[in-house]
């Protein structure tokens, strides 16, 4: 972990008569979140090195983030500035994330790209289409919800999901 990316970690934490707004910096992180008790809602915007990311949270005690990454190249450049990773495969492509957390600590996430394409070498590319993965976490069981891509004019697709125990 490179921690200099993250250190100092400055919060700024403003109380108004209805809403709260709190501001979080470091070098490479950059968060703004409003939150109005009254309404029991809170709305955000996270900016992690070149990512961006947007939080909402209901009153019900549900909390939405989405994401979309622009490139996977993008996503890795981000995340080698906060952790060393050697030797990965180039992968290029674009992801939209989505991730739901509700109020009983379960959790739902879709990964969809339009299209993927893996470098094997300098000359192979592996082009995957119309990814989508659903995955859920439910007390200690994480669920592969459903997955589908076309690989080289194959329609691959889960017709149950299965289950990870831990």
């Amino acid at each position: 972990v490179h921690y200099a990316v993250i250190s100092p970690l400055v919060t700024n934490i403003t109380v108004g008569t209805k809403d709260i707004k709190i501001k979080v910096t470091s070098k490479k992180i950059n968060a703004d979140v409003m939150m109005k008790p009254l309404s029991k809602t809170l709305d955000g915007k996270i900016h992690i090195a070149g990512m961006t990311a947007t939080m909402k949270a209901q009153p019900n005690g549900d909390v939405v983030i989405k994401s979309d990454v622009g490139s996977f190249a993008s996503l890795l450049d981000t995340v080698k500035q906060f952790y060393t990773i050697e030797d990965l495969p180039k992968i290029d492509g674009k992801l939209n994330v989505s991730v739901l957390v509700k109020k009983n600590q379960d959790i739902l996430l879709n990964l969809t790209s339009p299209q993927v394409i893996y470098h094997a070498d300098r000359k192979t590319d592996n082009v995957i289409d119309n990814v989508k993965f659903v995955l859920s976490k439910k007390g200690p069981d994480i669920r592969l919800n459903a997955y589908t891509l076309t690989y080289d004019k194959m329609k691959i697709f889960s017709t149950k999901p299965s289950i990870i125990k831990m």
